[in-house]
Order: C-alpha cells, then structure tokens, then sequence
C-alpha cells in the first residue's frame, strides 16, 4: 500500500483493519501531540487530587491482588467508594470522548487536505470547529442508548411477574435488538460532523448505510476492540509489578515507604489507563474507515469524482487537438 490512501473507496473486512492500522501510523505525530495536548490532563487531574489528599493509596486497594483476595478490607464502603470511581469514570469518559473527537478532526483534516497526512493544528481546529456539533451527538447518542437500556430492564421487569420463562424469551429478543441498534449508530457522530446532518437526518444516514452492512461493521468493531483490548494489557504490567510489590511489602514498611509505593502504585495505574486509552484510537479509525466504504457502497463518490476527472481529462485534450 502507498503511503498516502484515498479515503473514500470500497474496503473489504481485512482493508478495513489493515488501514486502521496504516492512518494511526501516517499521523501518529499530530495524533500523539494532540493526545498529550488534551487527554492527558484528563487523566493526570484526578489522580494527582487523589494523591494529594492522600487517597491514592486506598483506591489502589481496590485493584491489588491483596484487595481481590480480601475484599472484605477495602478501606472503601458505601458512598466513599461510589463517590470515587464515579469521578474516575467521568474523567475517563471525558478523555475517551475527547480522543473520539480527535480521531474525527484527523479524519476530515486529512479529507480536507486531499488524503494528505496532516498536521496537529490542523486536527486541533477541526475539533474547535465541530466540537459544538459532537456535543449535541454524544448527548443524544447517550440518552438514545440509556432510553433503549431502560426500556430493556422495564420490559424483563415485568415480565418477571407473569413467568421466568416470558423474562428469558423477552431477554433474548431484547438484546440483539439492543446490540444492533447501538451497531447501527456506531458512526451517528462522524456522520454529524462530516455531513452536516440534522439529528433525524444522521440517524436515518447511520441505519441506510448499515443497511446489508451490518455484520461486517459488527466484525470490523468487534475485531478492533478485541485486538484493542490485548494490546492493553502490555501496559497493565507496571500496574500489576507495583500493586503486588506495593501490596506485599507495605505491611512491614513504615509511613514514607508507604506514600512511596503509593506514588509508584499511581503511576503504574496511570501508564495503564493512558496507553489502553491511547489504543481506543484504533477503533474509532476502524469503524470511520468502514464508514467510507459504507459511503462508496450507497453513493459511489469516488466513482463519481473519477468519472468528473475524465471528463474534464477529454476537454482538455480536444482543446489540445483544436491548436495544430
């Protein structure tokens, strides 16, 4: 494959992988620069309060071996430890979102460029452009997916008065259908900002282009969480190093050994979330690209755009002709 490849053409399952791969390796510069730019803090933020406060080494306990083998431990009850991993999962959630919403402005910063690698201002003023845009997506995606599991559960819930077995049958019509939906809306965002869509008109796009689409774009993200997902775990290894030794050792180690293994407990914790999220990256460059090829398959644009070339390719050359 050359260097620089043209978005808009027809993928199979494998392309779609494959270029996944081949976009984060062409902008990797821009890609990393804007991730240490933007996500990172995200990240850095809340375990540097927790630190501070001198909680860093308690919610440690909640992923140690020592904490799994005695859970019953856990310095955490009740509201505190509620509290504490809403705040992770928030900050998190927003890092995640954040790296979505670059991955999107590297996508269209490199269409706008002509299939040509760009740059890390580049990607930075496509997502100041549409982060207005993404916004209205995520909440309507979210809420559209939290009505959906709602329903779900009130369905099962009520059936569980008439009978076990309506409640099994319920469940297993209910799922899939949950699952497919959410596949279906995989690119509802993406369509948003590169369409120009109103939030009906996206939603009917992301189901017409899923239309006879939608087990490869299942496997597409299903196959690119999956290798997400092993990749990851190369970065929970200095995590797991420091909980163990931490875990094992802190028992017969007085107060400043302690804060020390804390320090090294949080930021073993923070390689893993860092580089497992720094890998989300590959997914969402997977399902846009499966989204391009969605595109060729309903609209043909880059036949389209081929056959205006040739067109004016023949103008010109008549026009050529007429001088001799």
């Amino acid at each position: 494959m050359s260097k620089n490849f043209t978005l808009n053409q027809r993928r199979d399952f494998g392309d779609s992988l494959g270029d996944g791969a081949t976009f984060l390796k062409m902008n990797f510069k821009p890609l990393l620069s804007v991730f240490l730019t933007y996500v990172v803090p995200l990240m850095i933020l809340p375990i540097v309060l927790l630190v501070m406060t001198g909680s860093m080494s308690s919610i440690m306990d909640i992923y140690s071996f020592d904490a799994m083998s005695n859970p019953g431990d856990s310095p955490f009850q009740g509201f505190a430890l509620v509290a504490i991993m809403l705040g992770f999962f928030f900050f998190y959630g927003l890092a995640y979102l954040t790296l979505n919403l670059a991955m999107y402005g590297s996508f269209l910063a490199y269409e706008t460029n002509g299939n040509v690698p760009v740059t890390a201002d580049e990607i930075k003023e496509k997502m100041r452009e549409n982060l207005g845009n993404y916004i209205v997506s995520v909440l309507v995606y979210f809420g559209l997916i939290l009505l959906l599991y709602i329903a779900m559960i009130a369905v099962v819930w009520l059936a569980a008065f008439i009978g076990v077995g309506l409640v099994f049958i319920l469940f297993l019509i209910s799922m899939p259908l949950f699952v497919w939906i959410v596949n279906c809306m995989t690119n509802f965002s993406y369509i948003r900002m590169r369409e120009n869509l109103t939030v009906g008109e996206a939603i009917t796009r992301s189901f017409n282009l899923t239309k006879k689409n939608w087990w490869s774009m299942f496997g597409v993200l299903f196959i690119s969480s999956i290798a997400t997902s092993i990749a990851s775990y190369i970065f929970s290894i200095p995590f797991y190093i420091a909980t163990f030794v931490g875990a094992s050792s802190m028992s017969d180690t007085d107060g400043s050994s302690m804060t020390g293994f804390a320090l090294l407990m949080a930021l073993g914790f923070l390689i893993y979330m860092l580089g497992s999220l720094f890998l989300q990256k590959y997914i969402a460059a997977c399902t846009v690209l499966k989204y391009y090829d969605m595109v060729e398959q309903k609209d043909g644009s880059s036949v389209s755009a081929q056959i205006d070339m040739l067109g004016e390719s023949n103008d010109s050359y008549f026009e050529n002709e007429g001088e001799y």
